[in-house]
């Protein structure tokens, strides 16, 4: 399957960002992961531009008993004045009901690369590319595991050795290990088999102890901080919580106030010693005092005025997670990779995004979010919808995982997904005639299109009769010599790539070096 997407890739690619750099007389890279991301953040910009904010207004009322409720969102000012004026003359509360509900919020799981560069971009302002380049010597100097991973889980063969590199780790800094029910391990939750890939998810390992690590880049402190607090937070308890919700009513509407109480840190106590630089910040959480009368008195009533918010740019934590989840209700079950790209080749797509001018990044050093430039506005405005959508993918990887499942091995089929895109481009797009000479995507899609006899079956292989080899040199007529023959030797080497054969009568031959010098 990844050779199949991989050729499929390369011949869409590089016809595609041929032909609009013909076109439009700049160079232009098209591709089956970049230009969705692109399209993602002009989409996101549109949306943006397109919205009209609408304002609403709250009437807050400041109880006796410790607390502020307030009111629902109200669009017209003169309303809620008139409910503020009301609540003021009134200056009781009627208490109707208090809530109580214990919640909890389960540890974050182990760290996979997408998820450890959004966690790196979010605190830490590091591209997604940085962290890779800072995982990356991590590894290389076994301080971690192998991090190009897609896997937030173990296998039941590493469950004992992450039980005792989190004891390992607990002592490494100090920390004392929360009460655990014996019957059930703690890393349990950890794992599961099914989800590990070709390699489980990242962790600190053992050497990373006996090292210095105050003499690391301050980068790379960073990130092995993130990866070390990660995998302890995974092993600990849940976070739990009484949250309390009172509602009021005052001048016939209703007031809420809401109210959390810890009951116990759980993960959220390991996240707070080990990432305390990072986080830098106070978690205050407002417990409502309890109220055994039926009635609250009113200190003061006060209006506010705010406004609905815009989507929020495209940042390289959230343009991560939504390549991440990029038509995944598309996708069909089992498949080998859940959205576009990969976690290995993510960062590299934003960052070529950026490189070629097509994106850019713009705010503090901290916080920077990603906008498409003019160019790139304009390219994913001539774009086939067929190519700028990740549903080209999702289409792909399904025709890919029923070619696995029939045979688990490598298919022809990936022909007839390349050419299914470049026939888009064909139909879409009005490519000059004086084009053709310079460049492949008319002959070589056409006639492949044409000329190959394509399998009723996704796992058989391309087959090219004896009058269609002709006619596939023939067609090429509008094309000089020179390039006619290397467009055709270029479509018999391609087939001969993916397995196609020759057909004379009853006799089969293979597509080899000797067959393409023959013809």
């Amino acid at each position: 399957a990844a050779l199949c997407r991989e050729r499929a890739d390369w011949m869409v690619g590089i016809n595609a960002s041929r032909l609009f750099s013909c076109l439009y007389n700049q160079p232009l890279a098209v591709g089956r992961v970049m230009t969705p991301v692109l399209a993602m953040t002009v989409v996101r910009e549109a949306a943006i531009a397109a919205f009209t904010p609408e304002k609403f207004y709250t009437v807050d009322l400041e109880l006796t008993s410790g607390c502020t409720a307030s009111s629902r969102r109200i669009p017209e000012k003169a309303v809620a004045e008139n409910l503020m004026e009301a609540c003021r003359k009134e200056m009781v509360a009627t208490i109707q009901r208090i809530t109580r509900k214990e919640k909890s919020e389960n540890p974050p799981p182990l760290y996979d690369l997408t998820t450890l560069q959004r966690d790196a971009n979010r605190l830490l302002g590091y591209s997604a590319q940085q962290t890779l380049d800072y995982v990356q010597s991590l590894y290389e100097k076994k301080f971690t595991t192998y991090p190009r991973t897609d896997s937030c889980y173990i296998t039941d063969d590493d469950e004992e050795m992450l039980e005792e590199l989190t004891g390992a780790l607990e002592v490494f800094l100090d920390i004392t290990p929360a009460d655990v029910d014996e019957a059930v391990p703690r890393t349990r939750r950890t794992v599961n088999r099914e989800k590990v890939t070709d390699h489980h998810a990242i962790l600190p390992t053992r050497s990373m102890m006996q090292a210095d690590l105050d003499a690391l880049p301050k980068g790379e402190q960073n990130v092995l901080k993130l990866i070390i607090a990660r995998t302890l937070m995974a092993v600990s308890k849940p976070f739990r919580y009484l949250e309390t919700l009172l509602t009021t009513e005052c001048a016939g509407e209703e007031f809420t106030a809401k109210g959390k109480e810890i009951l116990e840190e759980g993960w959220k106590a390991v996240e707070r010693k080990v990432l305390a630089d990072i986080l830098n910040r106070k978690q205050e959480l407002t417990a409502l005092p309890n109220a055994a009368e039926s009635e609250c008195g009113i200190l003061n009533a006060e209006l506010k005025e705010g406004q609905t918010s815009p989507p929020k740019h495209f940042t390289e934590d959230t343009l991560l997670h939504a390549m991440e989840t990029a038509s995944a209700d598309s996708m069909p079950e089992g498949v080998e990779r859940q959205g576009i790209g990969t976690p290995a080749t993510r960062a590299a797509t934003i960052e070529k995004l950026v490189q070629k001018g097509f994106l850019e990044r713009k705010g503090s050093k901290k916080t920077k979010v990603l906008l498409p430039t003019d160019k790139g506005k304009a390219l994913i405005t001539v774009m086939p919808e067929e190519i700028q959508s990740p549903e080209m993918t999702a289409d792909w990887e399904t025709k890919l995982a029923a070619a696995i499942n029939f045979t688990g091995q490598q298919d022809g089929g990936v022909v007839g997904l390349a050419l299914g895109a470049l026939a888009v481009l064909q139909a879409d797009t009005a490519v000059p005639q004086q084009l053709v000479c310079h460049m492949s995507v008319q002959p070589l899609a056409q006639t492949l299109k044409e000329c190959i006899v394509l399998p009723q079956h996704e796992t058989a292989l391309p087959v090219l009769a004896e009058p269609a080899l002709f006619t596939l040199h023939d067609r090429l007529h509008t094309v000089r010599a020179d390039t006619k023959n290397l467009i055709f030797h270029k479509c018999i080497r391609s087939l001969r790539n993916l397995g196609g054969f020759y057909q004379r009568g009853d006799h089969r031959i293979d597509f080899d070096h000797k067959f393409t010098r023959l013809h």
